[in-house]
């Protein structure tokens, strides 16, 4: 349990240095105009998380735990409803970007928060796995894979600097990489 905890401390830690090498590099790197787009999307996908993040990971680590429950259907049923919240939340992003970029006042940002939207199945599933390992007890595993998150998204960085042009893109393609490796590593 100890060296769990530990791990899962470890990756906080890398959670807060990656994200601020990030930062670093991106307020560098753009324009304030650029970074401040940026910044909405982070707050935009961070809000997503909260909807994905929140029930079924839960739900699913107890009910896998407590070893009542038929395990196979309880992932299955745990999938079924977090691909709900996903086909949900993506549907708010995607086809409702104009909404959001018209609140914000803002019409350039609809491509962007749609594109953004494309992270949001992966994310979704990595927090279902994440929820599985933990109900089995695979809390290394789980802490792994949650330390592995940070360092992915790190791809952000060089993504920016020698691939896109547009550096909003860029760094979308880093946290969708990001994502979709992690989602990989996860269901393996």
């Amino acid at each position: 349990m100890f060296k769990g905890i530990f791990l899962h401390s470890i990756s906080k830690i890398l959670l807060v240095i990656s994200s601020y090498a990030i930062h670093f590099f991106l307020g560098k790197a753009l324009t304030p105009a650029e970074y401040g787009i940026v910044g909405t999307l982070v707050t935009l996908l961070d809000f997503d998380y909260l909807f994905l993040d929140n029930g079924v990971r839960q739900a699913l680590s107890r009910g896998i735990s407590q070893d009542v429950y038929d395990k196979k259907d309880l992932v299955k049923k745990g999938l079924l409803f977090q691909s709900a919240m996903i086909m949900l939340v993506f549907a708010v992003n995607f086809f409702g970007a104009p909404g959001i970029a018209r609140i914000l006042n803002d019409a350039e940002l609809t491509q962007y928060i749609r594109y953004a939207a494309f992270i949001i199945p992966f994310t979704g599933l990595y927090i279902v796995a994440l929820g599985v390992f933990n109900g089995f007890r695979m809390f290394q595993t789980e802490a792994g894979i949650v330390s592995v998150y940070p360092l992915l998204k790190l791809f952000v960085i060089p993504l920016v600097a020698f691939v896109f042009e547009d550096p909003i893109l860029g760094t979308e393609a880093g946290f969708f990489l990001a994502a979709l490796a992690v989602c990989m590593v996860a269901m393996v």
